[in-house]
């Protein structure tokens, strides 16, 4: 799993990278996929992961509801990054 998180990890950064510079429909269209691969590996995280793991992803939508930018790309950069340390560390 850890080729994963590694992949993960840097589609996160590129996706805050792209709406950090305004390509936010370019980044919304990547988001859909990557957002539906996450959710299919989601069964297999720990329980604790799995809680933080919706949380992130709550409030990375409702930021996008309100088209909110920079939050989402907070979200995508630090709290999902960290979500992947942790799930490095279980592994």
């Amino acid at each position: 799993m850890s080729i994963s998180l590694q992949l993960w990890q840097k589609k996160a950064n590129d996706l805050a990278l792209k709406i950090r510079l305004g390509h936010n429909v370019e980044a919304g269209l990547i988001l859909v996929n990557y957002v539906e691969q996450l959710v299919a590996a989601y069964p297999l995280l720990p329980a604790k992961q799995q809680r933080d793991f919706q949380s992130i992803l709550s409030a990375m939508l409702a930021c996008q509801e309100r088209q909110d930018w920079i939050g989402l790309a907070d979200y995508l950069e630090y709290e999902l990054q960290q979500l992947f340390i942790e799930l490095n560390d279980t592994v």
